[in-house]
């Protein structure tokens, strides 16, 4: 199952419990005022699970400690979203992406705010460790949820295992083939072996 059909499952949960509450407690010929100020027409709290392909393998896991959706706006906004992939053919983990804010719509695309985070892992041939090997920090990403490719307008802090930086702005890449492109204002910095700017958890 594609993280695609994944989101697309919590928008349809929540838009049935969205439409069952505006039949039991709301007027339809109500109308909408331009100047109010809308409040989320369902709320969950806490939501985590995993999402499994058809070969019954763990495709992803997922979390986020609020999730709202906005029956006007046809918009459901994540807390704290925390996305994980898995190799199918080890179960280990491919990549992963989080941040403070996330806002799903019928665009078929998520962007996050606040705090983004995106890692992606490989696993040393010798030891077998699955480690992080590279890391980008930014303030806002889009991803598409179709091809998997991300893109940020702002600063991107990027560092790999090697413990070299790049910086720039207009990022493009893809989680899944793991390349990515800094396109306005870039430089890189090589760093020693003791290099911790960034959590490295």
């Amino acid at each position: 199952m594609s993280t695609r059909i994944f989101l697309l499952m919590i928008v349809v949960i929540f838009a049935i419990a969205s439409l069952f509450y505006y039949i039991v407690l709301h007027d339809f010929s109500e109308e909408v005022s331009p100047n109010k100020e809308y409040k989320p027409s369902v709320i969950g709290k806490n939501i985590k699970g995993y999402v499994y392909g058809e070969t019954g393998l763990r495709e992803y896991n997922y979390k986020a400690s609020q999730v709202e959706y906005f029956k006007v706006a046809d918009v459901t906004r994540f807390i704290n979203p925390f996305l994980f992939a898995y190799n199918l053919d080890n179960n280990t983990k491919k990549w992963e992406i989080q941040s403070n804010d996330g806002i799903y719509n019928t665009d078929d695309s998520i962007t996050l705010y606040n705090d983004v985070k995106i890692a992606s892992y490989k696993i040393d041939p010798k030891s077998q460790e699955n480690y992080k090997d590279i890391r980008m920090f930014t303030s806002y990403l889009e991803l598409d949820l179709d091809t998997m490719d991300v893109r940020s307008n702002q600063q991107v802090d990027m560092v790999n295992r090697v413990m070299s930086e790049d910086h720039g702005k207009f990022l493009e890449g893809n989680v899944e083939t793991n390349q990515y492109r800094l396109n306005e204002d870039c430089h890189a910095i090589i760093q020693p072996d003791d290099f911790e700017h960034h959590d490295q958890k």
